[in-house]
């Protein structure tokens, strides 16, 4: 495509510009928390925080293989990048890759508004008895601002030394960590 603020080929004729996507996100999130406010209490929190953490591990293998090939650089030279394997690759396999990468964003939005968004405050405040309650939730707080911080804070760094689908590959080990200390210890607390 002649415009660089688009993500996609001619060949897809799907042009979305960053906006669009992150209003996209936004979109699917808030209806994806709407659905689970409307059926955590029949389905139950620990299988929507499971089934929440499998989309998301899906998507991260999406974004696995949407983004391999891309080696150790920034996200602007990412671009230039894949513009210039575009011209000289297959357009099919490299609207696949862009396709897979799209789907892999939007997955990973769901899953985390099916499971960690929503739930873990919603579990964490019924894991506890009242007594210790307020600090259990002050504790669990800060502990999800500093895992969030490293995420934040890390990405970046990681994403230029290692390329994004070994970034990705990392999150997805770390994915698959939280998805057995869940089933391992987290019981139902509906």
């Amino acid at each position: 495509s002649g415009n660089d603020n688009t993500m996609g080929t001619e060949e897809q004729d799907v042009d979305l510009t960053p906006m669009e996507l992150t209003v996209g996100i936004g979109i699917l999130k808030f209806l994806t928390t709407i659905v689970v406010i409307l059926f955590v209490e029949r389905v139950g929190r620990r299988p929507l925080l499971l089934s929440g953490m499998m989309v998301i591990l899906i998507s991260l293998t999406f974004l696995i293989f949407g983004f391999s090939g891309y080696g150790e650089i920034d996200i602007q030279q990412q671009q230039q990048q894949q513009q210039q394997q575009e011209q000289q690759i297959d357009s099919i396999s490299s609207s696949i890759k862009s396709n897979l990468g799209i789907i892999g964003i939007y997955g990973v939005a769901v899953g985390y508004a099916m499971s960690f968004g929503p739930l873990t405050w919603l579990i964490t405040s019924e894991l506890f008895p009242s007594l210790i309650r307020g600090r259990a939730l002050g504790f669990a707080t800060v502990i999800t601002y500093v895992a969030a911080g490293i995420v934040s804070r890390t990405f970046l760094s990681l994403q230029n030394d290692i390329g994004l689908s070994k970034c990705f590959s990392l999150y997805w080990i770390a994915t698959i960590v939280a998805i057995v200390f869940v089933w391992l210890g987290v019981p139902e607390t509906g």
